[in-house]
């Protein structure tokens, strides 16, 4: 990978991510839709249940990983039951 400035450095581009509009007025938190990126999503979630899984022995600990960077159980039930857009959203439930 290349800077602008021509220099190479050591890294990775994940590519972009679309995120759908929230409902207007919407106080707190909200569940969006991912327009484009779904794929990317899912794979770094699986990344990041499978060192989760592999370097976190304390469960309090885990769960306060899954909670920050994975969601809540009850989102991706949500997120179910509201698009069918998710088609490969059911077997993520076993990683949360």
């Amino acid at each position: 990978m290349a800077t602008t400035s021509g220099e190479a450095v050591d890294g990775h581009f994940i590519g972009p991510v679309v995120i759908g509009a929230a409902p207007p007025k919407a106080l707190g938190s909200v569940l969006c839709p991912a327009i484009d990126g779904q794929q990317r999503l899912i794979t770094l979630s699986l990344i990041i249940a499978a060192l989760r899984d592999e370097l976190v022995s304390d469960p309090e600990r885990a769960d306060e990983i899954t909670l920050t960077y994975l969601g809540k159980a009850d989102d991706l039930r949500v997120m179910q039951e509201s698009t069918t857009a998710f088609p490969l959203s059911r077997s993520l439930s076993r990683f949360l």
